[in-house]
């Protein structure tokens, strides 16, 4: 399913963030905030906060984070 690139933007740098660990973990956080900061910038919404974004976007993301986990599953058998 072919979406905004500002979107996958966005839900590469939360499954990077859900998925990193020790320092890299609050770079990553950094990231996905910015992003979703930008987003909310460039559509002029001044009343919505991140949380309400994130929110939103939630089915989209279980979607995106499911191709990942297999597109990820699919990788690892093509190398056995």
């Amino acid at each position: 399913m072919s979406r905004n690139p500002q979107l996958e933007a966005i839900f590469e740098a939360r499954y990077l963030w859900e998925n990193a660990a020790g320092p890299e973990r609050s770079e990553r956080l950094c990231e996905y905030h910015r992003l979703l900061n930008e987003a909310l910038a460039k559509a002029a919404i001044q009343a919505a906060a991140r949380e309400e974004l994130e929110d939103a976007l939630v089915e989209a993301y279980r979607e995106f984070r499911r191709a990942k986990r297999l597109e990820e599953r699919a990788k690892l058998s093509r190398l056995r």
